[in-house]
């Protein structure tokens, strides 16, 4: 590896000393002939680094590369390189005529016409964490689509994003009941076998997703979980790279300590509307609430949506919203797997959490609180009954953005 890296540094620094003394050139054709270079060092070197971590990667400006026996594959992960947004603005079919890492007018309307189209918070043109973590969740690219290939060798790009895929689309019954779980839907046991339970929780998954609801494992459903999988910790509210962000605001009637005394600490709140693979936007409202945990010791967190969280949707009015939504819990932390067949997150400080719901209460605003979130401080693994803890949210902190269905 060290010999490899010298050898593309070598040629590099040689390439460039070279590059004066051809004089019979013009200076624009020198300058393009560097940028290729600089572009050639940087694919080799991403390839030579791939190589020792796995994964998927994508030269810049080429195919996308998704190692043997994956389906799915992210492709950009919400780092904050500017060229690498540029990249991905160009893959989605946004106007970036150049990848050049520069913030201009035409960047600016593309990312204002991506957050548009997938229901952004704020349609600023700015590039920020909202944005980043949007911009990986629609990245994600399947075998059969074009650019995308298959080779035997692992590639990926060094580790610099906040987002990654949770389930790549493979053909294994576990792996797709795991991540239906992690989506919200009821599978009970993980076991890797496909009974009435599963097939009912992929007729649920269809159904949410405008597909036929037959039950079926296909490749397209594969793909279509793959897809909603995206997973984005660190996430932190929109504003330019760069640039300081606005302090949070102090609650003025909490429930529980805030700041650095609270247990749990407030990320991010994700308020938007979901929307088709064509970037329509359809009758679905999505709140996500990324979370934080700073305590001593270990709390357990029940895996079931249900039991662990509640987000209470309300129309602009302030009146509470009846009808049920789809409930999702992903997390940072390692998962347990009890004797009853029942599992808790093994939540230690630092550890993240992402809680969504997905609701069509139908045409108007609507807005989002968090409820509650409950944990045990007993040992999930060991007591048969633990005690559970409703840790309380004040609605100054917790109130979500508003969003607007029309349909």
């Amino acid at each position: 590896m060290k010999k490899t890296l010298t050898t593309i540094i070598t040629v590099f620094v040689v390439g460039c000393a070279l590059a004066p003394s051809v004089f019979a050139q013009t200076q624009a054709e020198l300058e393009a002939q560097y940028e290729s270079l600089l572009h050639q060092v940087i694919a080799a070197l991403q390839t030579q680094i791939a190589q020792l971590q796995g994964g998927s990667t994508m030269s810049l400006g080429g195919d996308f590369v998704l190692p043997i026996d994956t389906t799915c594959g992210i492709r950009y992960s919400g780092d904050e390189s500017i060229m690498a947004v540029q990249q991905e603005l160009q893959n989605q079919g946004y106007t970036i005529t150049k990848v050049d890492g520069k913030i201009g007018p035409e960047t600016r309307a593309a990312v204002s016409a991506f957050q548009s189209a997938v229901g952004a918070l704020k349609v600023d043109g700015l590039i920020g964490a909202e944005t980043r973590a949007l911009l990986s969740r629609y990245s994600v690219a399947c075998v059969g689509e074009p650019g995308v290939s298959v080779a035997d060798t692992s590639l990926v790009l060094p580790t610099v994003g906040v987002c990654r895929l949770d389930y790549v689309g493979v053909d294994d019954a576990a792996a797709i009941q795991q991540e239906l779980q992690n989506q919200g839907y009821t599978i009970t046991k993980v076991d890797g076998k496909i009974g009435p339970e599963t097939r009912a929780a992929v007729s649920a998954f269809q159904t949410d997703l405008g597909m036929t609801a037959d039950g079926v494992i296909s490749e397209d459903l594969r793909k279509a979980l793959a897809r909603r999988s995206v997973i984005c910790t660190a996430d932190t509210p929109d504003t330019e790279v760069g640039t300081p962000s606005s302090p949070e605001p102090v609650p003025t009637t909490p429930s529980e300590p805030t700041g650095s005394n609270a247990v749990i600490q407030k990320t991010n709140i994700i308020a938007g509307v979901r929307t088709t693979t064509a970037g329509i936007p359809d009758d679905t409202a999505v709140f996500t609430y990324l979370i934080s945990f700073n305590h001593d010791g270990v709390l357990y967190v029940p895996t079931n949506p249900d039991t662990a969280f509640a987000i209470d949707v309300m129309k602009s009015s302030g009146t509470s919203v009846s009808v049920a939504g789809v409930d999702s819990i992903i997390s940072s932390a390692q998962k347990v797997l009890r004797a009853d067949g029942t599992s808790y997150f093994q939540v230690e400080n630092g550890d993240t959490m992402s809680l969504r719901t997905s609701i069509q209460p139908g045409a108007g605003s609507y807005y989002a609180k968090l409820g509650r979130l409950s944990y045990t401080t007993e040992n999930a693994i060991t007591v048969v009954n633990p005690a559970m803890i409703n840790y309380g949210f004040d609605d100054v902190t917790w109130k979500s953005e508003t969003v607007t269905l029309l349909n």
